[in-house]
């Protein structure tokens, strides 16, 4: 395997849909990636963290058990960092302090990462679909 896979794609990668704010971001450290679905301040799941102890049916099992690469691994606002700030549209920066996000990273046991080169790269195209999967599960439960 190429040893910095990543080279040739972005470190960010934003998109609007519907009332969501979809988000890619590379691990400035490790350099793996991290998808996230962002939900506007409205939305049922705004303000919710994982849990798996939780009350069986509640918002907060529901994201616990949502079906998405090595499991949700970050729920909250996103802080900007310097380095990607200047990467970042103004709508992208006033997105990410209004959504609270929902997210998975892609540096579990069998992941390709700057400290662990044997396994997998999970590249864009597979958080793409990741996030995609994520989003689904997301608007049936706001359907319920």
């Amino acid at each position: 395997m190429n040893t910095y896979p990543w080279k040739n794609e972005p470190n960010i990668v934003s998109k609007m849909f519907k009332e969501y704010h979809l988000l890619i971001l590379r691990h400035f450290n490790s350099k793996h990636l991290c998808g996230y679905v962002g939900v506007p301040k409205n939305h049922v799941l705004h303000g919710k963290s994982d849990n798996w102890e939780a009350d069986k049916g509640s918002v907060e099992q529901f994201i616990s058990n949502l079906n998405v690469h090595g499991g949700v691994t970050y729920t909250g606002t996103l802080e900007l960092r310097k380095s990607i700030e200047k990467e970042l549209s103004e709508q992208d920066i006033i997105a990410m302090q209004n959504f609270w996000y929902i997210g998975f990273d892609c540096a579990h046991l069998g992941d390709y990462t700057l400290w662990h080169t044997e396994g997998t790269y999970r590249n864009i195209e597979y958080v793409k679909e990741q996030i995609t999967d994520l989003l689904v599960q997301i608007e049936l439960f706001k359907k319920r």
